[in-house]
């Protein structure tokens, strides 16, 4: 299973992308823009709670030398339904149970507004990328590794998007259709866009 790679363009948009809008007020605005006949989700459970804080989610990819403000799903942490312990802050989204799979749905021919905080752009603190298109629900954890670059002046923001959420937000086939559910969990497009700071 391959997970395509969408770079967000500025003036074209086949079927769908991403788009830097504007810095307003003191966010970041992005469009999810669906331009195809069926419904699309966006995988929005890091988008809220101030979990775009998360250093778990900024990563700095070596290889490429850039850094990312990821909002791709970490299986592994991701439920249905929340665990007993509960744990405060932006540290919950490396801990079991602790974030559930939420989407927002896009309709066809529509766009959605995406608002980030710019302080979240601003940190220091960003992790070694982890490459979550290649991590199952079945891994008991991820190891991040803290990196040292802790300066960007230009952040790659990646969203997943799904074109089929049904297994998703089954608490059955979390359960008890594990290999389903792991394969629909995996098979998002990644939607990219650089942003300069």
């Amino acid at each position: 299973m391959s997970v395509q790679q969408l770079q967000a363009q500025t003036n074209q948009c086949d079927s769908f992308c991403v788009q830097f809008i504007r810095e307003k007020d003191n966010n970041f605005e992005f469009d999810i823009i669906n331009n195809t006949q069926d419904t699309l989700y966006l995988f929005d459970s890091y988008l809220g709670n101030d979990l775009h804080k998360s250093k778990y989610l900024h990563r700095f990819n070596k290889k490429e030398k850039q850094c990312r403000l990821s909002f791709l799903p970490l299986l592994p942490f991701l439920s249905v339904h929340y665990a007993d312990r509960l744990i405060l802050g932006d540290n919950k989204v490396a801990n079991k149970g602790q974030v559930l799979y939420r989407f927002r749905a896009i309709p066809p021919k529509s766009r959605n507004k995406v608002s980030i905080p710019k302080s979240s752009f601003y940190t220091e603190d960003y992790v070694y990328e982890v490459y979550p298109q290649k991590i199952s629900k079945f891994e008991r954890t991820i190891k991040f590794r803290k990196s040292k670059n802790n300066r960007c002046s230009n952040v790659v923001v990646e969203f997943a998007l799904y074109k089929n959420i049904d297994l998703l937000t089954s608490e059955k086939a979390y359960y008890f259709d594990e290999y389903n559910f792991n394969e629909q969990a995996l098979s998002y497009y990644v939607l990219s866009v650089s942003v300069d700071l």
